[in-house]
């Protein structure tokens, strides 16, 4: 007997809706984790945060200095650290 249904390519057959929510997810976070690579974050809400790099002395207002390994300063805020942009 002959079956009626259309061949489907091997790619496009999933075992349940589970296995399609979890390619989904799995492709979802490997965009976001391609974008967040790509885009450094200027701002982070505590200092465990900051990216690896070394410490600088305050300046004449008490404000936080910090020096990233690529170079960038970061300053402290009310709310956090933000990437010095002149």
């Amino acid at each position: 007997a002959k079956s009626n249904d259309p061949a489907v390519h091997p790619a496009l057959v999933y075992n349940s809706v589970d296995d399609l929510v979890d390619q989904s997810e799995q492709a979802t976070n490997e965009v976001i984790d391609h974008i967040n690579a790509d885009e450094s974050p200027k701002f982070v809400s505590k200092w465990e945060d900051l990216p690896d790099g070394d410490w600088l002395p305050n300046d004449e207002n008490g404000v936080n200095w910090y020096q990233d390994n690529e170079g960038r300063y970061w300053h402290s805020t009310d709310d956090g650290f933000r990437v010095w942009d002149e």
